[in-house]
């Protein structure tokens, strides 16, 4: 849509009406090809985030996680309700403090998984405005902004609000961006991934635009996604040394909303035995002796006949606290059984496994992670 019928279109946004349900015609000024957008992480490296601009005269700057078992785009509302903690404790988008906010007469409610929302709805009303993530400006993005929830939650101390990269091209608070960006013009391929850098652990970059063959070793198998709305694949097996702990019907959802890896109870509880886990009352993570770690086998993800190992190194997490004062927890966590098995591939994952996210062919590419 030119620049010209968007300011139409958004002048009789203004003016409320009929025209109030049209879709944010927005446009994108970035350089053609790939994009990298620089991410950082938590010390655990088990939340993905960026920081984004909005405005254009009176910029506002807010940090975002990105989800990719989540879609559209979400900050705090500085008008939001005080009564809920995630409101009282976050910075918010002020559209008073924009000259370049457009209200398009419009709410919106969205329900949200992964990370501490566990499957929150979020009611609010949608905006208009412009927003830069990394070196890409999104003239006219539309988002929503929060302002009640179904129930309170935390937000994590490190971000704001909420970049959505999952499977639907379309969302109850706008276009993906990666989906913007590829009808835009700007992206050489349809495809995105993390790579977080090995020298730097806490930084890396969101690449959207192509595969990086540079970060990650052997062969990149690639499977068909079989979900609608989700990152989900099949794999032929999953198994802990020469263990077999799932074959067959070995689904995985790739989800970096998600912290850590995820499984039915009985199959992560399997693994907990082979590697004689600890349980402490009233933590829901597992420990390990420290002194063992290198006689612990891989857990192997077996995907299209490729074998892609975690080593010990990459599913326990060890904590020095001083001489003598090691801590070391296993990265898995175990839900109840649902009606239908499955992992759930978190953002730990993404540390030692390389993914891409095909958004054109619909498929997951996988390999283990160069480092």
């Amino acid at each position: 849509m030119s620049a010209v019928m968007c300011r139409l279109q958004h002048a009789l946004m203004q003016m409320g009406g009929h025209h109030s349900s049209l879709p944010a015609c927005t446009t994108v000024t970035t350089v053609k090809g790939v994009i990298r957008i620089p991410i950082s992480t938590n010390s655990e490296g088990t939340i993905f985030y960026t920081t984004t601009t909005i405005g254009v005269e009176e910029e506002i700057f807010l940090n975002v996680a990105l989800d990719t078992g989540s879609n559209g785009f979400l900050y705090p509302s500085a008008f939001c309700d005080w009564q809920f903690d995630w409101c009282r404790t976050h910075g918010g988008y002020n559209y008073l403090e924009s000259h370049s906010y457009v209200n398009p007469h419009k709410n919106f409610s969205a329900e949200i998984g992964g990370f501490a929302f566990g499957g929150v709805t979020l009611q609010g009303r949608l905006a208009i405005d412009q927003i830069e993530v990394g070196d890409v400006t999104f003239e006219n993005k539309m988002f929503g902004e929060i302002i009640s929830s179904s129930f309170d939650f935390n937000f994590n101390d490190l971000f704001d609000g909420l970049i959505g990269l999952g499977r639907s091209k379309t969302s109850a608070t706008g276009v993906p961006i990666q989906h913007i960006l590829l009808s835009e013009g700007k992206l050489d391929d349809a495809v995105f991934s993390f790579s977080i850098n090995p020298t730097k652990p806490h930084a890396g970059d969101l690449i959207i635009g192509e595969v990086d063959h540079g970060r990650y070793t052997g062969p990149l198998s690639w499977t068909r996604v079989i979900s609608d709305t989700k990152w989900e694949v099949n794999m032929d097996s999953i198994d802990i040394g020469d263990t077999n702990i799932c074959t067959g019907s070995c689904k995985a959802d790739f989800s970096t909303g998600v912290e850590l890896i995820v499984g039915p109870n009985s199959q992560v509880e399997a693994i907990y035995k082979i590697l004689e886990a600890t349980a402490i009352p009233a933590v829901a993570i597992r420990f390990v002796d420290c002194k063992k770690m290198h006689t612990y086998p891989s857990l192997t993800f077996t995907v299209n006949g490729n074998k892609v190992p975690l080593t010990p190194q990459d599913y326990i997490t060890k904590t020095d606290f001083g001489p003598g004062r090691e801590f070391c927890t296993l990265n898995f966590l175990g839900l109840e059984e649902p009606q239908e098995e499955k992992w759930i591939l978190g953002a730990i994952a993404h540390r030692s496994l390389y993914v891409v996210y095909n958004f054109g062919l619909n498929q997951i590419g996988l390999a283990k992670a160069a480092n």
